[in-house]
């Protein structure tokens, strides 16, 4: 017979139990068991991880059992984001925009971090941008719209944070964020530049328009408006 060997220190107990409760004889005799705790009365708890058929398989067992991952879902990680100092310094309009973001996420919120694959994710984004939007024009037209590019990218960015908070916390391991890719049109605002007759009519209009010089400004600087109205920020 093959000598046994004994548990590290430790690690826990085997014991054999030949019978059941119900009195008969077990097949899967040897009973593996995890260090005792004790609790603040005193009261011993042990906790058991399975019966193995002979002493060395629940040896094993016991040397290679690691304790389930804690459940945190992705709900849960993005409130925990939001009590970071990192999210109190934001401005309310982005807080505002990474939470419309993460609403797109309803069908993982109250699931497990652990449980949700690249997939899952994948296909929330591919389906946010393959739906896009209706917006009501000010005529009261409802026209169809596909997402920016940015507001795509602000998806991946708040599932970037959710899983930066938990690898922080040592709750996952592996960032998902990573490999997904979004798209989103690239181009959201048509923009017009001005026509020759509107630059000079802007150049008659200095006398009574107060205004029309700063416009006729940005317009040979091209400057951007931030840059004119703090030109010694912008240069910082």
């Amino acid at each position: 017979m093959a000598k046994r060997r004994k548990l590290p220190n430790g690690s826990g107990s085997i014991e054999k139990v030949e019978k059941n409760s119900n009195g008969k004889t077990r097949v899967l005799k040897y009973r593996a068991r995890l260090p005792a705790t004790y609790d603040e009365y005193g009261k011993k708890h042990q906790k058991d991880i399975g019966f193995f058929k002979t002493y060395n398989e629940a040896r094993e067992a016991l040397l290679n059992y690691k304790e389930p991952e804690p459940e945190v879902t992705f709900k849960q990680l993005f409130e925990k984001y939001q009590e970071s100092n990192a999210y109190k310094k934001l401005t309310p309009s982005t807080k505002n925009r990474y939470k419309t973001s993460f609403t797109f996420f309803a069908p993982l919120h109250n699931k497990d971090i652990h449980d949700i694959k690249y997939t899952d994710l994948q296909y929330i984004i591919d389906k946010v941008e393959a739906d896009g939007y209706d917006k009501t024009l000010r005529n009261g037209e409802v026209k169809h719209m596909t997402y920016s590019k940015s507001s795509m990218e602000r998806l991946k960015h708040v599932v970037s944070k959710i899983y930066s908070i938990g690898i922080k916390n040592n709750l996952v391991s592996l960032d998902l964020s990573k490999y997904l890719e979004v798209g989103g049109d690239p181009i959201r605002r048509k923009k017009e530049i001005f026509t020759s007759d509107e630059i000079k009519a802007l150049e008659k209009s200095i006398p009574h328009n107060p205004n029309a010089r700063h416009i006729l400004i940005l317009i040979f600087t091209v400057m951007r408006t931030g840059e004119y109205l703090n030109p010694l920020v912008s240069r910082v």
